[in-house]
């Protein structure tokens, strides 16, 4: 598989591979584009200047599939619940290494 190339940041493109290479389904594709368009001026201004600007947006995003998530399961949508759960775990996961290894905002609660 080749690698998905959208910045100029190594990094960030190997985090969204990661991202896409981890089953997430073709319609949920367009979610992991539209956080990436977001960052795109930010990625030109340098390698790690836009590096915590790329962990607050994939986090926002889990945390509105966490929040919608909670709703359904409330529901009884458990299935559907699961799915989006999955996701935000993996744009969780894919956020925090973003940030070096002393950074204090990786385990942010």
């Amino acid at each position: 598989m080749a690698m998905f190339n959208h910045f100029p940041n190594y990094v960030w493109n190997l985090t969204v591979s990661i991202a896409l290479a981890s089953g997430v389904e073709i319609g949920e594709i367009g979610e992991i584009m539209d956080m990436c368009h977001s960052l795109l001026e930010k990625d030109k201004n340098g390698e790690d200047a836009g590096t915590r600007d790329f962990m607050v947006e994939w986090v926002r995003v889990a945390d509105k599939l966490t929040a919608i998530a909670t709703e359904e399961k409330a529901e009884g949508k458990l299935f559907s619940a699961g799915g989006k759960l999955k996701r935000a775990a993996l744009y969780y996961i894919l956020a925090e290494r973003m940030l070096g290894r002393g950074d204090p905002e990786r385990m942010v609660s």
